[in-house]
């Protein structure tokens, strides 16, 4: 997030330690776990199994319709075109930054797609970052 956002890595440490904290909170509770790495956006299934989570009866045409509106390179040319949204559709966290604020997808909002990225940081900072995250870490199986 330091590198797509321009920003500090103490800033968006926080920003991601606040994000970790919420998960964590809602953790216990039977909600779909959806891994970055588990590569949930390439399941064609997924918006099924998610309606399905949530009670909802929809025709399979719009299962269709969901994965295909969010696979990788639609999201990636969706955001290549926020400037193109009405002026309400958009919020700005910092230029160049640009979010559409119905689907909160960003400008860069999909980057490289590795995952794990924190592992190639200088010893003292990937150390000091997973003993920040340990409990995250340890609780969704991500080792250091």
């Amino acid at each position: 997030m330091s590198e797509r956002f321009k920003a500090p890595i103490g800033s968006t440490s926080r920003w991601l330690a606040n994000d970790c904290d919420r998960v964590l909170r809602l953790a216990s509770q039977p909600h779909p776990l959806l891994r970055f790495e588990d590569r949930f956006f390439d399941d064609e299934l997924l918006p099924q199994r998610l309606a399905d989570h949530l009670g909802l009866r929809l025709a399979p045409a719009s299962f269709e319709a969901i994965f295909a509106r969010y696979r990788r390179a639609a999201v990636q040319s969706f955001a290549a075109r926020l400037k193109d949204l009405p002026p309400e559709r958009l919020a700005s966290f910092g230029p160049p930054h640009l979010m559409d604020v119905v689907t909160h997808i960003h400008h860069n909002h999909i980057g490289d797609a590795r995952s794990g990225k924190w592992r190639e940081l200088p010893d003292p900072l990937q150390h000091e970052l997973t003993r920040l995250f340990s409990v995250f870490l340890e609780r969704f199986g991500y080792s250091p």
